[in-house]
């Protein structure tokens, strides 16, 4: 089977099956590129195979892998007029890497809690997320009135901390529907959404009776009903 690896830290990650290679030309010489070809290795470098051959010899190459996974690439160019360049061998190092990830990441808002005392205007969110391959600041939320939006920002490039405090400002509805993304390094995009809107009313002014005090002299029937 085919070997996998842990890919080197400037591996390009994408969460696609096709992707575009940019490259560049050396020196063509008089008569030009006579051919771009594309070879890949999955085992580090044991093995090369040709991908593809980029017709137009121009920047980018279009490709499209069979599975996920860690590949290696080197193009080959041939000049016009010349000997054909030899493909590369076993022991040959990539010249770039690529690790294509199509697992989203998994995302879930766990806790959605008012804040107490000093943070009373506050909601306080939980999430959990689950991916290897995270962004740094992997997580932005967003509400709504509407379950299909338009969404508002609520904050965005969030570390995954596992927690936020926001402070609901006046213009936000009273109901209104709460979504996290969550996003990796491949561009896979996770996102959860509240089924039910969010209840908040951070300015409810409240109050009681207490007593009553005389403020001035009364008078009394003599049934001692008030006149």
């Amino acid at each position: 089977g085919t070997e996998h690896q842990a890919p080197p830290a400037s591996t390009k990650r994408v969460g696609s099956r096709t992707f575009a290679l940019e490259y560049d030309l050396d020196d063509t010489g008089r008569w030009g590129v006579s051919k771009v070809e594309l070879w890949g290795t999955r085992d580090g470098g044991k093995s090369w195979h040709s991908f593809t051959r980029d017709d137009d010899h121009r920047s980018p190459l279009v490709v499209t892998v069979d599975e996920e996974g860690v590949y290696g690439f080197r193009i080959v160019v041939d000049i016009a007029g010349s000997a054909a360049t030899a493909p590369p061998s076993a022991g040959d190092e990539p010249e770039l890497w690529v690790s294509v990830d199509l697992r989203r990441p998994v995302v879930e808002l766990t806790a959605i809690e008012r804040g107490d005392r000093n943070l009373a205007d506050h909601l306080i969110f939980r999430w959990k997320v689950a991916d290897e391959n995270h962004e740094p600041r992997p997580l932005a939320l967003f509400y709504s009135s509407s379950p299909t939006g338009p969404w508002s920002a609520i904050a965005t490039s969030l570390e995954d901390t596992g927690e936020y405090a926001w402070r609901v400002e006046r213009y936000v509805p009273a109901r209104f529907y709460v979504r996290v993304e969550a996003r990796d390094t491949a561009g896979n995009l996770a996102a959860f959404q509240t089924r039910e809107p969010v209840n908040f009313a951070p300015f409810d002014a409240g109050g009681h009776l207490r007593s009553a005090e005389p403020v001035g002299p009364t008078a009394s029937a003599p049934d001692g009903a008030f006149r």
